[in-house]
């Protein structure tokens, strides 16, 4: 394999599409040949090589991810700083009064939607293990009806 056909396997290996790859390491977009490339068996077999590498690399068990999705949850903006781990951006700004500071974490909407898929609640039929189901209905017509009662909640214990 030469150097192209190496940084494309890289590229390729990293999670990027085959497409994406090939222009990045050949400065053109050609669909039909970035995978043709990818095909070469010693182009696969690197692919293949690097990203079972990488996985090996990873350590985190799947109740340690939980632990961490929980706490990003569960952790309240204001209580990020610059140094807090769930902070992914810090910024500071100088005003006429002071300085105004804020932090960025993780997305809540997301961690919590990563944890339900891997506790399963997503799948149809789970009984979500007692915890309080919310039925969300839409209303089609443009003019409600007269006699609108709000939806019943269902509680499970």
């Amino acid at each position: 394999m030469n150097a192209r056909q190496m940084k494309f396997a890289r590229i390729v290996a990293e999670g990027a599409s085959q497409n994406a790859a090939f222009e990045k390491v050949y400065g053109k977009s050609e669909a039909t040949y970035a995978s043709r490339l990818a095909r070469k068996p010693a182009v696969a077999a690197e692919i293949a090589r690097l990203q079972a590498e990488a996985a090996g690399c990873c350590d985190l068990k799947r109740d340690e991810m939980i632990r961490y999705l929980v706490s990003i949850v569960r952790t309240p903006v204001g209580h990020l700083d610059a140094d807090h781990p769930l902070t992914q951006e810090w910024y500071e700004v100088s005003t006429k009064s002071g300085t105004r500071r804020g932090a960025k974490g993780i997305s809540k909407l997301g961690a919590a939607k990563l944890l339900c898929g891997i506790l399963g609640w997503l799948r149809p039929g789970n009984d979500h293990d007692g915890v309080l189901q919310i039925t969300l209905n839409k209303m089609w017509d443009d003019d409600p009806p007269e006699d609108i009662t709000p939806p019943k909640r269902e509680w499970n214990h």
